[in-house]
């Protein structure tokens, strides 16, 4: 379904929400490919460099940044299988990621380019290290758990809030 989504919204058309925000990111990360230099920038010119960083490996795609993330996406699922599987509800695993994987806003912002998918991955990171730091401190657990919430902070400024309350919660 989101490869088709993808396909729709990089060759015939674009589906509501799709419009505005996927594009000005992908204008701005084709802009940065051809002639821009790295700048330290946080939430969405932080994500608008990175897919430039690739499309000057690659070339400029609309497609190929909504499979990005789709990537994204798929990689958030594996990490909330993850989760489940720590937490031990197993057998509620399927449906879990039935209703995860076909509510409308999974659908239609995980197939397109814009840095909620990676933000959802990041969160899914951390709730997943999160949980394995409570059930078994380790050095590496902390340190996997500490560049999760760095990865949610640069993404959105909002988010720096959320993180900075987090990990407050966390030490205290």
């Amino acid at each position: 379904i989101l490869h088709g989504i993808s396909i729709f919204n990089a060759y015939f058309g674009t589906l509501k929400g799709a419009g505005n925000d996927a594009l000005s990111f992908h204008l701005r990360a084709v802009e940065w490919a051809a002639d821009g230099s790295w700048e330290f920038v946080l939430s969405h010119q932080l994500y608008s460099q990175i897919l430039g960083a690739l499309y000057r490996l690659t070339s400029p795609g609309l497609f190929l940044a909504q499979e990005l993330s789709i990537l994204a996406y798929s990689l958030t699922c594996i990490f909330l299988h993850r989760l489940i599987r720590l937490n031990g509800v197993l057998k509620h695993r399927f449906g879990i990621l039935l209703l995860y994987s076909i509510l409308p806003g999974m659908l239609l912002v995980c197939s397109i380019t814009l840095r909620e998918p990676f933000q959802i991955l990041f969160l899914m990171m951390v709730g997943l290290y999160g949980s394995l730091l409570i059930q078994r401190y380790k050095h590496l657990l902390f340190f996997k758990f500490l560049l999760a919430n760095i990865a949610v902070a640069v993404s959105h400024k909002a988010l720096m809030v959320y993180i900075v309350f987090l990990l407050l919660s966390i030490l205290i």
